[in-house]
C-alpha cells in the first residue's frame, strides 16, 4: 500500500470517528460511545409489534410477551399472528383505561395493581392499537426522590409514596449501592404499587464498569418526555459527563423538544445531577463541566422548563437559578435523621391543579429506624462518630 493510500485511509478513519463522536457522543467516566436509541419494533412468530414509551422485558414462550412502561401514555399497535396472544404490560397508571383500537371484542384486561394481562383471541392477523388513558381534567399528584439504593430505603420510599397519595414516583436515580441491589431495586419497580419513572444515577450508570444496560432492558431509556395534567415531564441524563455535550440521545431530545414549542404551562426536568450542591462549593457532584452546563442550561431556557428535579447529594432544598428553581430531593436513604439523631428527611410532592398550575411541597418521609440499613450508612457514622449509637439503635441491621 503506497503512502498517499494510507494518508487517505487514515484521513477517513478520522472524519469517519469525528463524525460518529458528534453525533452519538462519549460518555465518561469509563470512556464509551452513547448507546443507541432504544428498539421499539418487534417482528416475532406469533406477533408483529411497534411499541411507544414501553421497553420490551421478555418473549420467553410462543403466545407471552412481557412489556413495561415507562410513561403514563405508553401504547402498542400490533398484530398477532395466532389465534390467542397474551401481553403482560407493567409499570401502568392504576386508574388508566385501556382504549382499544380494533376489534374490541377480541380483547380483555386484567388488572393486578400496576400491571395488566392483555389477552387477544381469535385476532391472527388483524391489526389492534393498545393505549392507556388518564382521566384528563382530574388534577396529579406525583413524588419525587432519589439516592435511595435498592434495600429497604427503597421500600419505605415506595410505601410512603404510595400513602401520601401520590399517583406515580419521579424516581432520581442511585438505587444501586452494593451488590445484588441493581437486580432487587428492578423487583421492587416492577412490584410497586404505583408506576416509578427512573432517572438513571451515576451508580446505576458506573459500578465497577458500565452497567446502564441493564437499565435499558429492565426499566426504560435514559433520555424521554412525556405529557400529562397540563405538565411536561423531561428525563435527561446526568450520569456521566457527555462529549460534546449536544451529541448523543439527550442532545437529540433537546432538539426535538426545542422544535416542538411549549405544550402548556409546566415543564419540568427529572435528573440525577444538580446544578448547585445544596451542601456548599463543591465541583465534584454538580454537572461540572462549562461547556455541558452552559450548553444544557441555555436548553432549559429555549425549552421553558421552570423546574429542575435532581438528587445525588443526600439533601433537600429549594433553589432559586436564573431561569428555574431546582428542587433538590435526595434523602431517600435517609442518613440526615441519622445525623441528627431525629427524623429530618424528606420527600418531594408535586401537585398540579384544576387551573393548570403546578406546586411543589415537601413532606416527612418518616422512615422508621430499623430500615435505615444502607451499608453505605457505615463509613458516614464513623465519620461523623455515629457508629456506636447506630449499633444501639439498630443492634442487627438486616434489609
Amino acid at each position: 500500500m503506497d503512502i498517499r493510500r494510507r494518508h487517505l485511509l487514515l484521513a477517513g478513519g478520522v472524519l469517519g470517528g469525528g463524525l460518529l463522536v458528534h453525533e452519538r457522543g462519549l460518555r465518561f467516566p469509563r470512556l464509551g460511545f452513547e448507546p443507541s436509541p432504544l428498539d421499539t419494533y418487534r417482528n416475532y412468530l406469533d406477533a408483529e409489534l411497534r411499541l411507544r414509551d414501553l421497553i420490551f422485558i421478555s418473549h420467553e414462550q410462543r403466545g407471552k410477551i412481557a412489556l413495561r412502561a415507562f410513561s403514563p401514555n405508553a401504547s402498542v399497535r400490533l398484530t398477532p399472528r395466532d389465534d390467542e396472544l397474551h401481553l403482560s404490560v407493567n409499570n401502568v397508571l392504576p386508574g388508566a383505561t385501556l382504549v382499544v383500537g380494533g376489534d374490541a371484542g377480541k380483547v380483555t384486561e386484567q388488572i393486578a395493581g400496576i400491571s395488566r394481562q392483555i389477552t387477544i383471541r381469535g385476532g391472527a392477523r388483524q391489526k389492534f392499537e393498545l393505549q392507556w388513558h388518564r382521566p384528563a381534567s382530574t388534577p396529579l399528584k406525583f413524588a419525587v426522590i432519589g439516592d435511595t439504593g435498592g434495600g429497604a430505603e427503597l421500600t419505605w420510599c415506595l410505601q410512603r409514596a404510595h400513602a401520601l397519595g401520590a399517583e406515580f414516583l419521579l424516581h432520581l436515580g442511585d438505587f444501586n449501592y452494593g451488590p445484588g441491589e441493581y437486580d432487587e431495586a428492578v423487583t421492587k419497580f416492577h412490584q410497586a404499587a404505583m408506576p416509578v419513572y427512573v432517572a438513571i444515577g451515576n451508580h446505576d450508570f458506573n459500578d465497577h464498569g458500565l452497567v446502564y444496560p441493564a437499565f435499558r432492558q429492565h426499566i426504560g431509556p435514559l433520555n424521554n418526555s412525556f405529557s400529562i395534567a397540563g405538565t411536561r415531564f423531561i428525563n435527561l441524563d446526568t450520569a456521566a459527563s457527555f462529549l460534546p455535550a449536544y451529541a448523543g440521545n439527550r442532545g437529540q431530545l433537546i432538539k426535538q423538544l426545542k422544535r416542538a414549542g411549549n405544550p402548556g404551562p409546566n415543564q419540568l426536568v427529572f435528573s440525577h445531577m444538580p446544578f448547585i450542591d445544596v451542601r456548599g462549593d463543591d465541583k465534584d457532584h454538580v454537572v461540572s463541566r462549562t461547556a455541558e452546563r452552559s450548553w444544557l442550561s441555555d436548553s432549559l431556557r429555549k425549552i421553558g422548563v421552570q423546574h429542575w428535579l435532581c438528587g445525588h447529594v443526600h439533601r433537600s432544598k429549594e433553589t432559586r437559578m436564573d431561569h428555574f428553581t431546582q428542587w433538590t430531593a435526595g434523602e431517600g436513604l435517609g442518613y440526615e435523621d441519622l445525623r441528627n439523631k431525629t427524623p429530618t428527611a424528606q420527600m418531594l410532592i408535586g401537585l398540579t391543579s384544576e387551573t393548570g398550575g403546578l406546586e411543589f411541597s415537601w413532606a416527612p418521609l418518616e422512615m422508621p429506624w430499623h430500615m435505615h440499613t444502607s451499608p453505605t450508612h457505615a463509613a458516614k457514622l464513623k465519620r461523623d462518630g455515629l457508629s456506636q449509637w447506630y449499633q444501639e439503635l439498630i443492634p442487627t441491621p438486616s434489609k
